[in-house]
């Protein structure tokens, strides 16, 4: 194995640094008096270290005391069997000269403290609190029984998150572990709100095919996203997400026939369900909104909006969207007026006003019974025609919206004033959860004159939930972080699953770019999943006509890629787009994101992940515990199995699940074995293979990856402490 070289620095506190800087000045000036009594020659070394203690003297004379650092060059060697060692020794004392080796008996445990994070980063580390709004502290300190397989924390990112300083002051923080660098074990430290705190754009891609592992990322980022305090808000067309909160609320109970039936009532966790959480506050702060089976009215307009004005301004744009017809339009847009005069004189006389979209049609039917009193008497006068055809005119709005009281997608617009009021939506819950099984896009998205029925109800269904949305990611209303007291605004996370189906929609395509073009500004993330990179290639074009700035993706993950041609779009997202790269590279580097089965090198759970300094790596994301790789489980062959697994109701009592680390350092001393000069005898010393450092599956990819880059990194001045 190849010699590990590093200067090894310690800080020394200004008291601390006195005393030993007095003692060893103490010691060159008894040197130069015994010098000076025996008449030694001159002596040039002797001289600059007697000038140096006599600046560090005058330095230490100061009131003002400085810190001081003391550092030592290591060259550090290990191999997989005693023999390689001593070879490798040898080596080191050929190529260096006189030099001393030693060969410590249980180094592994003070090679491990010496990688600890120091004070540096303090309350930074493994907290998710993005900045002075940010939500609870995930923790004080790492846990006792992982701290030992954590390794080197932080203390070399390779990749992930980092502090840097601008002006004096820190921008960013180190956020919670998710994973390791395939090639040397070196821990992988991830929070989405970390990059805008350091000035990158919002967006983090997350690309790949189905089954290799991006949505068990993405679900393990929304846990300890909104367990940490921000507010997560979810697209979730397949219903994972809902599946994975169903699971760590309920435990097994999510397999029982009857189950669903609760959920789609809205009565889970209620007096009214015999289904009662294991985790109560959990469930407490999560919200399913089921778009296809949820109950009628969850999503009205007034139900989802703080005031009536935003939600009349809302009921007119799903007007736009349920009826193309004009004359519809108009027929609802005047019962809304109607509305909105009777709020308006209600609130004159001190009165509530409570109403909902589907009360429109009781102004509507009035307005009905009306006409057809006018049609009655025209009948003996004349022509009835116009009346007539205004009359069906009528008559087809109401059987639109009577019928959506039981139609998918529309039942959840139609509120009603007389409905049981549910929570104030200003309380705003850590989790909201949007399933969309059933939505699918417009055949024609661009030509809504084209649209069905059910194309503009799943469409108005859609565009509620993207203003609900807007409302709760991107407000940037000032906040109080309930933690620490103080102001801020507060940080959110969307999470778009199967963006593509999102993109088709005008609406979707835009709340997707003003949330990644403004996201920073407004402390909001977003997370877009999808199989290929083209949707979000798509989202950036568009919000970089719209601003000067690129880059709104400051972080890509690309899992396995399923064709040649999808893996050179991931690519293309990894890398910088002025590469000087030709074809036949690309294609050679492109094979490399695809599946090991057909030549790559990317495992389930493996990802190639540029981060917001252009550094690139691959990863093997490591949920860390049982009870979130259950959770996660989108197989439904292994979902019953996992899922029959009791959830314990402590998260304390949350069981490690090492596979992803043990996959590591398998991979790590694999590429160890591979050295030609292993014998067969060494298998008896594979139990000290763990500590190996050195070049394996995935270390190739990060280095092509990696070269070119232009490096973004921020240097970090020294200065008194």
């Amino acid at each position: 194995m190849p010699a590990e070289i590093s200067w090894r620095y310690t800080l020394i506190p200004p008291k601390q640094w006195k005393r030993l800087a007095d003692r060893a000045v103490a010691n060159v000036e008894d040197e130069s008096k015994d010098r000076a009594k025996a008449g030694a020659d001159p002596d040039d070394s002797f001289e600059a270290r007697r000038e140096q203690a006599e600046q560090i003297k005058a330095d230490n004379a100061d009131d003002d005391l400085q810190p001081g650092m003391v550092g030592r060059l290591r060259l550090m060697v290990s191999a997989a069997t005693p023999a390689l060692l001593a070879r490798a020794i040898k080596d080191v004392k050929a190529a260096m000269g006189d030099v001393q080796v030693e060969v410590p008996a249980q180094a592994a445990l003070p090679l491990l403290l010496e990688q600890f994070p120091g004070e540096s980063v303090g309350a930074d580390l493994g907290s998710l609190s993005a900045g002075p709004a940010g939500g609870l502290a995930l923790w004080g300190r790492y846990s006792d029984v992982y701290q030992p397989a954590l390794g080197m924390l932080g203390s070399h990112n390779q990749v992930g998150d980092r502090i840097q300083i601008e002006r004096g002051r820190a921008l960013g923080w180190i956020g919670i572990p998710i994973g390791y660098v395939k090639s040397n074990g070196t821990v992988v430290h991830f929070d989405s709100h970390t990059q805008i705190g350091r000035g990158h754009g919002a967006g983090i891609a997350v690309l790949g095919q189905s089954g290799g592992g991006k949505s068990s990322f993405v679900m393990l980022m929304f846990f300890w996203l909104s367990e940490s305090g921000v507010r997560c808000s979810v697209l979730d067309p397949k219903i994972d997400f809902a599946g994975f909160a169903y699971y760590i609320a309920f435990g097994p109970q999510v397999l029982d026939p009857g189950f669903m039936a609760d959920a789609d009532a809205g009565i889970l966790g209620t007096p009214a369900s015999r289904f009662q959480p294991v985790n109560r506050e959990f469930w407490d702060d999560t919200e399913i909104v089921d778009l296809a089976r949820g109950a009628r009215g969850s999503q009205d307009p007034w139900r989802i909006n703080d005031t009536f004005d935003d939600g009349y301004s809302l009921a007119l744009d799903l007007t736009d969207v349920l009826f193309t017809d004009q004359a519809h339009r108009s027929i609802v847009r005047k019962a809304l007026r109607s509305m909105s005069a009777a709020h308006k004189e209600a609130t004159a006389a001190g009165r509530s006003f409570v109403c909902g979209y589907g009360d429109a049609l009781s102004y509507i039917r009035s307005e009905r019974e009306e006409l057809e009193a006018d049609y009655q008497s025209a009948r003996t006068k004349g022509d009835t025609s116009t009346l007539r055809h205004a009359r069906d005119e009528f008559d087809e709005v109401i059987t639109r919206l009577e019928n959506g009281e039981r139609v998918p997608f529309l039942r959840l617009l139609l509120g009603k004033g007389t409905d049981p009021q549910s929570k104030d939506r200003r309380a705003h819950q850590r989790r909201v959860i949007y399933t969309m099984a059933g939505f699918t896009s417009p055949d024609h998205p661009e030509n809504p004159e084209l649209w069905t029925d059910k194309d503009r109800n799943a469409s108005a269904a859609m565009l509620s939930v993207l203003s609900r949305m807007r409302r709760d990611n991107l407000s940037g209303r000032m906040g109080t972080n309930p933690t620490t007291g103080e102001p801020g605004i507060p940080p959110t996370a969307a999470f778009v699953d199967e963006g593509n189906m999102v993109t088709a929609d005008a609406a979707g395509r835009g709340y997707l770019t003003v949330n990644v073009r403004q996201g920073r500004s407004l402390n909001s993330t977003l997370f877009f999943i999808d199989q290929q990179a083209r949707g979000m290639q798509a989202i950036e074009k568009q919000a970089s006509t719209e601003s000067a700035e690129v880059n709104q993706f400051a972080t890509v993950l690309a899992f396995k890629q399923r064709s040649k041609g999808e893996a050179r779009s991931a690519l293309a997202a990894l890398r910088s787009s002025d590469d000087d790269v030709s074809s036949a590279e690309v294609d050679a580097l492109a094979r490399k994101l695809q599946a090991e089965e057909v030549g790559g090198l990317l495992r389930i759970g493996d990802c190639a992940l540029r981060d917001p300094d252009s550094r690139v790596a691959v990863v093997t994301i490591d949920q860390m515990f049982h009870v979130l790789q259950r959770a996660a489980q989108t197989n439904p062959k292994l979902k019953a199995v996992d899922w029959a697994n009791p959830v314990p109701t402590d998260p304390r009592d949350w069981d490690i699940n090492p596979e992803a680390l043990l996959r590591v350092r398998t991979n790590i001393a694999v590429a160890a074995r591979t050295d030609p000069d292993l014998d067969e005898g060494s298998a008896g010393h594979q139990d000290r293979v763990d500590d190996i450092e050195g070049p394996s599956v995935g270390e190739d990819l990060e280095d092509e990856l990696d070269a070119g880059r232009e490096r973004t990194e921020t240097p970090v001045a020294a200065g008194p402490g």
